[in-house]
């Protein structure tokens, strides 16, 4: 299953804790199965002229990005899980989701 990912700091990071998060941040980009193993990295982000990252992972259950959200959450950082799914088949879901409703309705 896909989530996004969407990492803001909680407050405004001194330049003394910047290294330490860049240097994290380099080796989750160079080797993402060490920080969530069994998981792929799709994309990470980072928004230019904002304070918020973005980064799409595949990975098998929401319990494999535990640790790396409470290793966020220790190094000063929010993050909001986004379940995601692509386009095709969200609108395959999305049109069997209005037929249950509809067959609902009528009562069927």
């Amino acid at each position: 299953m896909e989530f996004v990912l969407v990492h803001r700091p909680i407050g405004l990071m001194p330049p003394e804790a910047m290294k330490p998060f860049l240097e994290t941040a380099k080796k989750l980009c160079a080797n993402p199965q060490a920080f969530v193993p069994g998981s792929k990295l799709i994309g990470s982000y980072y928004a230019i002229g904002a304070q918020v990252i973005y980064c799409i992972w595949d990975v098998p259950n929401i319990e494999a990005l535990a640790p790396l959200l409470r290793n966020m959450s220790v190094s000063g950082w929010n993050t909001e899980v986004v379940p995601a799914e692509k386009a095709e088949v969200a609108l395959a879901n999305i049109a069997k989701a209005m037929e249950a409703i509809q067959a609902q309705m009528m009562g069927k």
